[in-house]
């Protein structure tokens, strides 16, 4: 059973990104650890699945080429595709997410691109791969923003449009990545306690937005209670002075 991690080169790799592939070395060492950079992508593509390598040279963004290979790479060999921001705070095997055959991270309703695949072949896996080929010919999505087609195109939306939730688990991003001001002390944190993953900020794929959204959710989570209260005496406020 593989664990797959890529970037574009090994040489760019951030020292966050080389803790990552450390750390699931070191807890899994009964798994192969695989590091694909892009001329290593581009080499399975071709030879692997053929059909679909066209689309995946025609496409503009790295973060294309990735989305489209992580899926390749699991229907071909199955087990783990992470990204090299996250970090495991437990041997995956040893948790629930390893019974189940096909997992993905999500945040709320979105669904997200780390990805659990155990076993080989899974027909979902190639439905998306179709999928993304169709999206890629779509001639509406050139006219899309950057983010919104390559989410559409290749990213949490074909994911999400080609596999019903009866037939994945999708892991409550809240219960597996911690919020951006705990990262330092998670070990002792009781908001992150339990947790698999730990989420290095954004700092492969994840743009500002997912970032801020975070952090968002984590100062909401923190001071819910301060912020009812304060919202509830606005709102007492602005009553009193409406009379």
């Amino acid at each position: 059973m593989y664990i797959h991690q890529t970037w574009e080169s090994a040489s760019t790799l951030t020292n966050d990104m080389r803790q990552s592939i450390r750390e699931w070395k070191r807890m899994h060492p009964h798994l192969k650890h695989k590091f694909w950079d892009s001329k290593a992508r581009e080499e399975f593509m071709r030879t692997e699945y053929p059909s679909y390598y066209q689309t995946y040279r025609k496409y503009g963004h790295g973060v294309e080429r990735a989305d489209m290979w992580r899926i390749a790479v699991l229907h071909k060999y199955g087990g783990v595709y992470v990204d090299t921001d996250i970090v495991p705070v437990k041997d995956i095997t040893q948790t629930p997410l390893w019974g189940k055959p096909l997992v993905f991270g999500s945040w709320e309703d979105m669904t997200g691109s780390f990805i659990i695949a155990q076993t080989p072949g899974n027909p979902l896996l190639l439905g998306i791969l179709e999928y993304m080929v169709r999206a890629f010919k779509n001639p509406l999505y050139k006219f899309l923003p950057r983010n919104v087609r390559i989410s559409l195109t290749t990213g949490s939306d074909a994911i999400k449009r080609n596999v019903p939730r009866t037939k994945a688990y999708y892991i409550p991003r809240q219960e597996f990545v911690p919020c951006s001001m705990c990262e330092e002390n998670t070990p002792v944190c009781e908001v992150n306690e339990g947790r698999y993953f730990l989420h290095l900020d954004g700092k492969t794929w994840n743009g500002g937005t997912e970032r801020f959204l975070n952090r968002l959710y984590c100062f909401a989570k923190t001071y819910t209670v301060p912020i009812l209260l304060v919202v509830i005496t606005l709102l007492l406020v602005l009553m009193k002075i409406r009379k």
